[in-house]
């Protein structure tokens, strides 16, 4: 399903950038970054977006996962989102050449992305409406963990998109649409602004404790 422009405008705020986190595996990491930097560079170029991805032993708490977190108006945040989803999905294809795990091949079909509590209760809608409507008309699984999930990060929840990639993309552009709506939080100043660098919570892949940093470089 393709969700028309005007479902992101905000009519208060046409100028509004929110703020994404997607999780991703190391070897994607270090494609979206590119030799010396110059893929991530040409990304921010293209999109005009805020793209920031976290350092090799900073991963989200309780994964293995890096954090790419990203600014821009909704519609620039998704042409992001769908240039992360092809590297990932080319990453793994190759790296599964030289090792075949099954974790491997179901990680290459999902795409996970970081929401706030609000946006999610919104995304699943009363009585599960919207996330089943998203699910069935996109051919797509969508699971969100819960408050009270083991190792949950407070004030946020993970949104597991699994499928083939044009629909897990199409999917996530109508959840977008959603978290762009989301008038309970506005995740721009609570996580960036131009006086506060981006706020980002992760953990060491050594101590597992949460580090909250106030940048990612």
């Amino acid at each position: 399903m393709v969700v028309p422009e005007s479902s992101f405008n905000d009519e208060e705020n046409p100028n509004k950038r929110i703020t994404l986190k997607i999780l991703v595996p190391g070897i994607v990491a270090g494609s979206i970054i590119g030799k010396g930097g110059e893929a991530i560079k040409e990304l921010k170029s293209k999109t005009d977006a805020v793209v920031r991805v976290s350092n090799r032993d900073e991963i989200f708490p309780f994964t293995d996962e890096r954090i790419v977190l990203v600014v821009a108006p909704p519609e620039n945040v998704m042409e992001v989102i769908k240039y992360i989803h092809s590297k990932l999905r080319t990453s793994l294809t190759e790296d599964e050449g030289r090792k075949t795990t099954r974790r491997g091949t179901n990680r290459l079909r999902e795409m996970k992305l970081i929401v706030a509590d609000t946006s999610a209760g919104k995304i699943i809608g009363k009585k599960g409406e919207t996330v089943k409507k998203i699910q069935e008309e996109n051919k797509v699984k969508v699971l969100l963990t819960s408050k009270g999930d083991w190792g949950v990060v407070p004030g946020e929840r993970v949104a597991t998109i699994s499928g083939e990639e044009e629909n897990v993309n199409s999917a996530i552009e109508e959840m977008l649409a959603v978290v762009a709506k989301d008038r309970t939080l506005d995740w721009t100043s609570r996580w960036c602004t131009p006086n506060t660098p981006c706020l980002i919570i992760s953990c060491t892949r050594t101590s597992r404790e949460f580090v909250q940093r106030t940048s990612l470089p």
